[in-house]
């Protein structure tokens, strides 16, 4: 028999998962961070096509119509063709995050390294499309918001904070956001997180005492807008305190910008690097 290839990241966790040592949490992170995905080409637009690395997995595809079936490294489709099925010409090096803000516009059933090993296999149908395109949303705003500084001259980036569906915020019971006085210079500079694991990893740092006060509070970017307006004494947002999303502090003033963030542009997959 044949030995699997090596292991990707999302390979790896989706394994770790079926054996009770990793959550769904670190499953989605693990696919909306890779950075070589392969996915059909029929997902791809004029400029994107030609720009693609393409690989044939096939003379043709015999996938359904209403289906996409996406890799997470070229050996675990590779050993789906040896196990005879067609997948036709593929596009290697996709963002993952790019990638799932893509495919609910095109399939309504979602094949995860199909037909390979039956280990590795994840299937996702529409119920499962709204957090696959929030974890993509929000780990694609983690990657742009790192290093911001201007954000006046980031009309794209406010766009995306103002559509985020989920933000993930710790309150007291008496509704006050939780601060890190001092941080980064600011007095009250209120806790917020991208991504709900982000948000435990922050709540189990606490001392349990603590722990036990705090409560979850979800709301999309206008909610996050109107939570800050109403937190009168809040002059930042310190967003994903411990990880694993990126620590970033945003001042107040930037959300009046998000408040009057037009919609943002329609999700593109940027040419392999």
């Amino acid at each position: 028999m044949i030995p699997p290839p090596p292991m990707s990241r999302p390979r790896a966790v989706r394994l770790a998962q079926a054996r009770g040592e990793a959550d769904a949490n670190e499953v989605l992170r693990a696919f909306m961070s890779h950075k070589e995905w392969l996915a059909p080409i029929q997902l791809f637009e004029g400029a994107e096509v030609s720009a693609a690395r393409k690989v044939s997995l096939g003379p043709r595809t015999q996938v359904p119509n209403d289906e996409v079936w996406i890799f997470s490294e070229q050996g675990t489709a590779i050993q789906a063709t040896r196990n005879g099925i067609l997948l036709g010409t593929y596009v290697s090096g996709v963002r993952g995050d790019a990638l799932f803000r893509r495919l609910p516009e095109v399939a309504s059933y979602v094949v995860v390294n199909g037909g390979g090993y039956d280990e590795d296999r994840l299937d996702f149908d529409r119920s499962g499309f709204d957090r696959l395109i929030g974890w993509a949303e929000a780990i694609s705003f983690e990657r742009a918001v790192v290093g911001t500084a201007a954000w006046e001259q980031q009309p794209e980036l406010l766009a995306r904070m103002r559509a985020l569906e989920s933000w993930y915020i710790p309150l007291f019971a008496d509704g006050r956001m939780i601060a890190k006085a001092g941080h980064d210079g600011f007095q009250q500079p209120s806790v917020a997180c991208t991504t709900p694991d982000s948000y435990n990893g922050f709540v189990n740092m606490l001392e349990p005492e603590l722990r036990q006060q705090v409560r979850r509070m979800v709301v999309n970017g206008e909610g996050l807008c109107a939570e800050i307006t109403r937190q009168t004494q809040v002059d930042a947002l310190y967003l994903n305190p411990f990880g694993p999303g990126p620590s970033v502090t945003i001042p107040r003033h930037v959300f009046d910008l998000v408040r009057r963030a037009g919609p943002p542009p329609r999700p593109s997959i940027p040419a392999p690097r």
